[in-house]
């Protein structure tokens, strides 16, 4: 069989018709190929992106227990007069609250002093000035801590020469903190052997003689106060007692209050005398508060008003 030799001229003519009969598969072939890595490009930068996400939230979920774990409310703390005083542990945030046009003063231990520049988050809308009280050993530094406006939230560090205090500061309408201090001494743990009355003590109530005492009192309660709310409410003419369930002995104080004809709220003095707890003094309106910046809340009011 003998072969032909094609004119270059008809060869080129051959080559040019594949081209053009392959080209467009060959293209789209290609552009196929290049809208796949795309998508595999934006695939993996989604997945990169979720898992990005995925590790922001456990670490805010780390975060948020943290300052949970270490956030110290009035309700742990304990009254020394108007004091509200906490215990102090390092690291942890003691939340404060204040009110506009009231001042709340924080005072240091005796012999501490400010060390540094006190640290505030707004400093806009807050105002802080030092002052002293005392001479030589009881020498004690104060802050004085004022907001121009309520529903603020802000955060203060005060460093000092013994030790660094983390503060949470909120100011609100009708409620706050006339004096905060902290107790060095005595751990958390504790709380329950500082306020209670030896139990080989006679009862308080059982002092009492029994026309003296008064009943009169209303309660108003959300329901989810109900499981803390007291038994029984009276007083001797001189102190208001407050009955709880023995269960109260395994769950958190209760901060209490004394509320004013205009609404304002004060810390009051009490103790703890389990089933009682024994109020300083009688109130036409007393407050309970617990929880999370006091949520669960608990009204008692005297029908015999005191005047």
């Amino acid at each position: 069989m003998t072969l032909q030799r094609m004119p270059i001229h008809e060869t080129r003519l051959l080559s040019l018709g594949i081209l053009v009969l392959f080209a467009p598969a060959c293209l789209a072939e290609e552009a196929t190929i290049t809208d796949a890595l795309q998508k595999m490009e934006t695939i993996g930068q989604e997945s990169r992106t979720h898992q990005w996400y995925l590790k922001a939230e456990a670490a805010k979920a780390r975060v948020n227990l943290a300052l949970k774990t270490a956030r110290q409310a009035p309700d742990t703390a304990h009254s020394i007069g108007h004091m509200t005083a906490y215990y102090y542990v390092p690291n942890d945030i003691f939340a404060v609250y204040t009110k506009p046009l009231t001042v709340t003063d924080i005072a240091l231990q005796a012999g501490e002093e400010i060390s540094g520049e006190i640290h505030i988050g707004d400093t806009a809308r807050w105002s802080i000035t030092i002052g002293t009280t005392g001479i030589g050993e009881t020498l004690k530094q104060h802050l004085y801590i004022k907001p121009n406006q309520e529903r603020l939230l802000t955060n203060l560090i005060i460093p000092t020469n013994k030790r660094t205090y983390m503060v949470e500061l909120s100011s609100t309408k009708s409620f706050y903190m006339p004096s905060v201090t902290w107790d060095y001494q005595t751990p958390l743990k504790d709380l329950t052997a500082l306020t209670e009355i030896p139990s080989t003590e006679p009862t308080p109530v059982a002092l009492i003689a029994p026309e003296n005492l008064y009943f009169g009192y209303e309660m108003r309660r959300k329901d989810r106060s109900k499981s803390w709310s007291p038994l029984q409410i009276f007083d001797d003419g001189e102190k208001t007692y407050l009955v709880f369930s023995e269960e109260m002995k395994h769950r958190d104080t209760p901060v209490i209050y004394g509320q004013s004809a205009a609404g304002d709220l004060a810390l009051v003095n009490f103790r703890v005398s389990m089933p009682y707890y024994i109020v300083d003094g009688l109130m036409d309106e007393i407050v309970l508060k617990r929880g999370h910046k006091g949520k669960d809340e608990i009204k008692i009011s005297r029908k015999d008003t005191i005047g």
